[in-house]
């Protein structure tokens, strides 16, 4: 047997008190839903997205959710649960996920937890203890009204400020995630604390080297527009779906909204997508790589386990 599927095997095997998950990281265009969706085969697993954006409905290429003919009948929990003009905050994320983990867990069943937002995989794993902040209706109105005056970056400003931490992990342009997170730290200097987690993972992550890496993204990015996602987002405009709404402020969403408005072309939409592409996954290592116990699997190894 691979020494890898080893591995994994013997973490399954192994005795303890906490419930046993598989997590699969990697940043985008690693390959992670072909592994999950091999892992889960070769060892009795159901997967658990843990994907902000594969969260929407209506939005397939953009999000680059699994296909049913990819799943290969495979359960696949949390993808295409909203509509694109609903929000999903993180505390709610991380009930769902956890209940998950248990329904699965109950049916004697290995939990795999695949995407690539490192927060929603913090929270589960970490156990976050997530405080309940009431909204202000009154902060969120001034907020809004600086916003429109000053601009989304000025909130971003404000907000590194009060709390750099949460500033590093949202966009500048997302001035609806951005008002959440002052009206948070203004409404209470409590943070998402790490409880005592009830998990045991065994954490595997894809190492592509990062020239490959960039190919890899350059080929998805174009192969985005071939599959229609400029269709797909127009769609949505047309809906009059906010573009400041989190679904509409991805990477690879937010900006073909210029492009539907003529205020830049093709080539120069492609290039920003891919730009801001390679920094997200950069993002992505950096956070991933705060995990303990990483396994790191090489492209040969990748290769390898998907025959």
């Amino acid at each position: 047997m691979n020494q890898f599927l080893t591995k994994i095997t013997e973490f399954i095997q192994s005795d303890t008190k906490k419930t046993k998950v598989i997590t699969i990281l990697g940043p985008t265009a690693s390959g992670k839903t072909a592994l999950s969706i091999k892992v889960a085969k070769l060892f009795n697993g159901e997967i658990i997205s843990t994907d902000s954006r594969q969260i929407y409905r209506q939005m397939p290429i953009a999000t680059a959710v699994v296909t049913v003919e990819e799943r290969q009948e495979i359960p696949h929990h949390l993808i295409e649960i909203l509509e694109p003009d609903q929000i999903l905050t993180l505390a709610e994320y991380h009930q769902l996920a956890t209940q998950k983990i248990e329904e699965i867990t109950s049916r004697g069943k290995i939990p795999i937890l695949t995407g690539g937002t490192g927060l929603y995989i913090s929270a589960i794993l970490e156990n976050y203890q997530i405080p309940l902040i009431p909204p202000d209706d009154s902060l969120r109105a001034t907020l809004q009204q600086e916003k429109s005056e000053k601009g989304s970056e000025h909130l971003h400003k404000l907000l590194q400020e009060l709390d750099p931490e949460a500033a590093e992990h949202i966009h500048p342009n997302n001035a609806r995630y951005l008002i959440r997170a002052i009206e948070k730290s203004k409404t209470s200097h409590q943070k998402p604390q790490k409880g005592n987690s009830p998990y045991e993972s065994f954490n595997i992550i894809i190492d592509w080297p990062r020239e490959q890496l960039y190919q890899r993204i350059e080929d998805r990015v174009e192969q985005l527009f071939q599959n229609g996602i400029v269709e797909e987002i127009q769609a949505l405009v047309s809906k009059a779906i906010s573009p400041e709404l989190p679904s509409m402020s991805a990477v690879g969403v937010k900006e073909i909204i210029p492009f539907l408005e003529g205020k830049s072309t093709l080539e120069e939409t492609k290039n920003l997508i891919k730009r801001n592409t390679r920094r997200y996954a950069k993002r992505q290592l950096t956070w991933f790589r705060r995990f303990q116990d990483l396994n790191y699997l090489t492209p040969d190894q990748l290769k390898e386990l998907l025959k």
